[in-house]
């Protein structure tokens, strides 16, 4: 009975998408509707998200699958995921409706935080980060991990605006996906970082990373003919690692394609 209902004055991708939330409702994910966001591009879903995260903070669920519909939910704080369950691993999967999930990061702040006191594994997918109101400061990220494993960061779209095609913008991105402590068993596969003035991609110390079809577009400044910064990084290794993998990328308008600062693991096997 629950999905029996069909609005029919809505087109048919009106429908499709509508159905999506009610199959989301009914295999237990998280909807991020549920707690008030609007998805307009105007009203400011904080709150929203906020109360969201709450819940599963309070929840003591080592378990969260967190669905966003379609939509434009703009953002003017960072919205923190927590220390969960500190005494077991936590598990977390976000997703949003392909790229028509769209964040509009509003702060010069990280976007997304997630921390955990014991060990984090985090699953994003389908989503679209959209930097608007201001430049972000180059080490500004807008997903920020603490330490996890078995990370899956998958068709994930972060941009600043009209930054597809390396033009200037005044509201760049800082950062993308900043892994700040030990991760391993990661995987970044079609993530597209367009206008950035930070790292695409940092990681710290672990193993058995792997990056497949990144692209990042730095910004491009067509009168002076410069990168638009002097730090823009596409992807930046901090830390001992054993494993990285990188392919079928390609880096455009950065200062520094690649940077491995610390490959002290006697057990290396890099390879790009």
């Amino acid at each position: 009975n629950k999905l029996s209902y069909i609005n029919t004055t809505q087109s048919q991708s009106q429908q499709i998408e509508d159905l999506y939330s009610r199959l989301s409702t009914l295999i237990g994910e998280l909807n991020v509707r549920m707690y008030g966001a609007v998805g307009d591009g105007v009203a400011d879903d904080t709150p929203a998200f906020l109360s969201l995260a709450t819940t599963i903070r309070n929840s003591g669920s080592d378990f969260a699958q967190i669905y966003i519909p379609p939509g434009r939910y703009r953002i003017s704080n960072t919205i923190n995921f927590t220390v969960i369950n500190p005494n077991k691993p936590v598990q977390i999967h976000m997703r949003g409706h392909y790229h028509k999930s769209e964040l509009l990061w509003a702060v010069d702040k990280p976007l997304l935080s997630f921390y955990d006191g014991a060990t984090l594994a985090l699953t994003i997918t389908n989503m679209r980060i959209t930097s608007i109101n201001t430049t972000k400061t180059f080490s500004t990220c807008a997903i920020s991990v603490q330490t996890g494993y078995d990370m899956v960061f998958d068709r994930i779209i972060i941009s600043q605006l009209n930054a597809e095609l390396g033009v200037s913008n005044k509201f760049g991105v800082g950062s993308g996906i900043c892994m700040e402590n030990q991760s391993s068993r990661s995987l970044f596969q079609d993530i597209n970082v367009f206008g950035n003035i930070g790292t695409a991609i940092r990681l710290g110390t672990g193993t058995q990373m792997t990056i497949d079809r990144l692209k990042v577009i730095g910004v491009y400044d067509s009168v002076a003919l410069t990168r638009f910064s002097t730090q823009s990084l596409g992807v930046r290794v901090i830390g001992a690692t054993n494993m990285i993998l990188v392919e079928n990328s390609m880096i455009q308008y950065c200062q520094t394609g690649m940077l491995v600062e610390d490959i002290s693991s006697s057990n290396n096997n890099d390879r790009i």
